[in-house]
């Protein structure tokens, strides 16, 4: 069995010298971060190993928390990936701190109930703009203890992976968008176009930035999805409620960090990202003394490093490294390299921002995770931070309370029904539209058709 500790107090426990340290420098180029035989814990830029019986004094003595990983998860680059047959999350702490409660294994959507003051995040798509059957595009899924639920991005995909959740699409009208990228956008016309038949009467909300002009900026976007979906919208009256068909747009000045969203004592908070072009977004969301910062996609930033500020979960993409991408995509080599250093954030410059913010746990997304590529993720991102992180896949899902965080990886129905509220399916319904009688006189009386059917087989 292979533990880990993590400690609260390791300056007093080095004044003490209970441990030895190694400076973060020497590790990193020798590869000797601690793991499969000893408990680890970054400070000041030092590694501090102990062995089992000084971990467990220092948790008599109260300094630490044992965390226990099963064997089969103690290394990291070893984890099997979901596209493989794995169903653990590729993490080597899949538990922070101490939880009140006993997790099952994975978590299997409708059998759990959120604690008052717990927060289920799950991602519903992490991959590149480039959907595959094992990884939406962009998007994550939060629900809080209060009852509020809301979507991070919508990439393609994320909209199936949500209706293996359980949860009614008349519940979920909140949706905050960190840019206007289609990996991260291309799934909100199907989630307004779903809650109509299945049960919302609520309006959409839509958050999202400005742009370099109107155009560009997020309203302008709902208009065009709007417009380019009024057959749907317009073939739907009469035959189900349509009040869920109303989208209400909050575009903020991409260029400000400010509060976009506050309500049941939950905040959401933007600040700039730097991505593509004018328009694009960070987000930080607190409540109950939590938080969760998500990158969207981004160069990394002082920004981030400011709202990052030991949070509990930091999620920053950490793109394919420009070498790997091009020999897998064929994509020219210096066109590779301007993708991902320019516009995204390799898994080193990742670990970067992870070692300057020091969160209770990094999050890697937007990256194909297979077993070729996670190795190489991880050498990469270890080179400046060696903390707990996980590489989400689709369906990796944190528990999280002011005491702990939980991560698993969810068991879900390939094969879901839509859950309509009974209430919401029976409100006023439009009048009909109207079809043509010529039209309408060609239809064919299915009752009349299988009687002369069966007729002519006498």
């Amino acid at each position: 069995m292979c533990k880990f500790i993590i400690f609260a107090l390791i300056p007093l426990i080095l004044s003490i010298g209970i441990v030895s340290v190694i400076p973060s420098s020497d590790a990193a180029e020798s590869n000797q971060i601690c793991i499969d035989k000893v408990w680890i814990e970054k400070t000041n830029h030092k590694i501090a190993c102990v062995t089992s019986s000084t971990a467990d004094k220092l948790v008599q003595r109260g300094w630490g928390t044992l965390l226990v990983i099963d064997e089969d998860i103690s290394d990291e680059k070893l984890i099997t990936p979901v596209i493989s047959g794995g169903t653990l999350p590729i993490t080597q702490t899949p538990i922070i701190g101490n939880p009140e409660k006993e997790y099952p294994k994975n978590y299997v959507p409708g059998t759990e109930e959120l604690a008052e003051d717990e927060i289920r995040l799950t991602f519903l798509g992490t991959g590149m703009p480039f959907p595959t059957r094992s990884q939406g595009a962009a998007g994550m899924l939060i629900e809080f203890g209060n009852g509020d639920i809301m979507m991070l991005d919508v990439g393609s995909g994320t909209v199936a992976n949500f209706n293996s959740m359980k949860i009614s699409p008349a519940h979920l009208t909140k949706f905050f968008l960190t840019h206007l990228h289609t990996d991260h956008q291309g799934d909100l016309d199907m989630f307004w176009a779903q809650g109509i038949p299945f049960g919302r009467v609520l309006p959409m909300q839509v958050w999202g930035p400005t742009g370099d002009g109107h155009a560009l900026g997020t309203q302008s976007f709902i208009d065009g999805m709007l417009a380019a979906n009024y057959w749907d919208l317009k073939s739907r009256e009469g035959t189900v409620p349509t009040s869920g068909a109303e989208v209400i747009t909050h575009e903020s000045d991409w260029e400000t960090t400010q509060v976009v969203y506050e309500e049941n004592d939950i905040t959401v908070t933007q600040f700039p990202a730097i991505h593509a072009m004018a328009g694009a977004i960070s987000y930080r969301i607190d409540w109950n003394g939590m938080s969760i910062v998500y990158s969207g996609d981004t160069k990394i930033n002082k920004f981030m490093v400011e709202q990052g500020q030991n949070v509990d979960l930091l999620i920053h993409e950490a793109f394919m490294p420009a070498e790997i991408l091009s020999e897998q995509t064929g994509m020219a080599l210096e066109n590779a390299m301007v993708v991902v250093n320019e516009l995204h954030t390799p898994p080193k410059a990742a670990g970067v921002i992870f070692e300057l913010t020091q969160p209770k746990m990094a999050v890697m997304y937007h990256v194909w995770v297979t077993d070729e590529t996670v190795p190489l993720l991880f050498d990469d991102l270890r080179i400046p931070y060696l903390g707990p992180v996980t590489l989400a896949q689709d369906f990796t899902v944190f528990n999280l309370t002011p005491d702990s965080i939980v991560v698993r990886q969810a068991l879900v129905d390939d094969a879901p029904w839509p859950i309509v509220p009974e209430g919401d399916a029976h409100a006023e319904k439009e009048e009909s539209p109207i079809l043509p009688q010529w039209l309408l006189d060609q239809a064919i009386d299915v009752e009349e058709a299988i009687k002369e059917i069966l007729e002519n087989r006498k």
